[in-house]
């Protein structure tokens, strides 16, 4: 498992994974950064989107179940290795009982992302939630 440490920045071999939500309405926390920073476009809710891939966390109308989340994650997975030239760095580096903007806490987030299978080479996390595993 890869990690990374402090923020990311834009590179042309980065793609900033962040959390968005059902509608694509990318206004707050890393959503917002993705836009301004990465290319993510307000109004997709999901995949790639210049050098961001929008995964999908949370529904503004409702509950989002969090094995609907472990889905997007598979797929996240899937586009990684279709393009293992480049670096998926995931935004989340919330802590283990904190709740995330998605209503989930950073335990039950990155176990999403453990059950979703072999974790691909080019998949990096931030130092908070390798931590987390250590």
């Amino acid at each position: 498992m890869k990690h990374y440490t402090g923020n990311i920045t834009p590179e042309a071999d980065v793609i900033f994974v962040f959390g968005s939500n059902t509608d694509g309405r990318h206004g707050a926390g890393s959503a917002k950064v993705a836009v301004e920073q990465f290319g993510a476009v307000y109004g997709a809710a999901r995949g790639l989107q210049g050098n961001s891939y929008a995964l999908i966390t949370t529904n503004l109308h409702g509950e989002y179940p969090i094995e609907w989340i472990e889905d997007n994650v598979k797929e996240l997975y899937q586009v990684a290795r279709n393009i293992p030239w480049k670096k998926f760095m995931v935004a989340y580096r919330s802590a283990p009982e904190e709740k995330t903007l998605c209503g989930y806490k950073g335990r039950e987030l990155f176990n999403c992302f453990l059950r979703a299978g072999d974790i691909p080479d080019n998949i990096y996390f931030s130092e908070e939630w390798y931590n987390m595993v250590k």
